[in-house]
């Protein structure tokens, strides 16, 4: 993306949180004037301290129209019941020239996905593009390789009249196949609890949808991750790999992986 976007500009960042986008996108642009909105404005005071903020929008405060380079929705759209008629609204807040970032999960390649309760939509390859050219957007770029397991949508708002806009999806082949998927490691991760709690690879969303099928009986979460080491999750405590011994559960998204070891 580093080549299509100007040296200065304006970005806005829907659903911003705490700026974790806002701050890395400083790195790659210092000379853009970043802004973000939110529910509410808890994370205010800290977003004023990233070099180029200018203002969060939050409550009935809306963005000016017609004023961003670039609109980022990370992690937005899946929270959303009708993300088209979301994205339809953010249209008019972009410049002619604008692009617009989409980054939510490939729910095709991550069976996890599923179940999270506050995820009311859910994407793939095909639904993605065709959210976006119903809200009256020309995709540029879909890919699935720039972030595990994530589906990221570069766009612009060049109204375009699609065919297919009109047609409703069917349910894609891979859901029944994901959810089977599921099920049968849910059986299995069960059977495996009767006798002991479990260890869990990970500590996010899969871990925490087995911590919640085994009903809490998880005594330890395991992470790759150095800066998680000893940090507590659910209520338990988690470690680095090689303090593992006995049975692992390991909830990872391809089916080769969907299964119980032997550490």
């Amino acid at each position: 993306m580093t080549h299509r976007l100007p040296a200065r500009g304006s970005l806005l960042d829907v659903g911003c949180g705490n700026g974790g986008f806002l701050r890395a996108f400083h790195e790659k642009y210092p000379h853009w004037r970043l802004y973000g909105t939110e529910f509410d404005r808890r994370n205010e005071k800290e977003l004023k301290k990233i070099p180029g903020f200018v203002r969060l929008y939050s409550g009935k405060v809306k963005p000016p129209a017609g004023h961003f380079h670039l609109i980022s929705l990370i992690h937005v759209l899946e929270h959303l019941e009708n993300p088209s008629a979301f994205l339809t609204g953010l249209v008019d807040l972009a410049l002619p020239e604008a692009k617009i970032l989409i980054e939510v999960p490939d729910a095709e390649s991550n069976p996890f996905i599923l179940p999270v309760a506050d995820h009311v939509s859910h994407f793939d390859q095909r639904s993605l593009p065709r959210i976006a050219e119903k809200a009256g957007l020309k995709v540029e770029i879909l890919r699935t390789d720039l972030v595990p397991r994530e589906l990221t949508l570069i766009a612009n708002r060049k109204m375009i009249a699609s065919p297919n806009i009109g047609k409703s999806l069917d349910a894609p082949r891979w859901l029944r196949s994901n959810l089977l998927e599921l099920q049968r490691f849910a059986a299995k991760a069960i059977r495996a609890a009767r006798y002991g709690p479990l260890t869990v690879f990970g500590s996010s969303l899969g871990a925490a949808w087995i911590f919640g099928v085994v009903k809490g009986r998880v005594k330890a979460f395991l992470d790759e991750d150095t800066d998680r080491h000893g940090h507590i999750f659910l209520g338990r405590r988690i470690q680095e790999i090689g303090r593992s011994t006995g049975k692992v559960t390991i909830p990872l998204a391809r089916r080769k992986d969907l299964e119980l070891y032997r550490s």
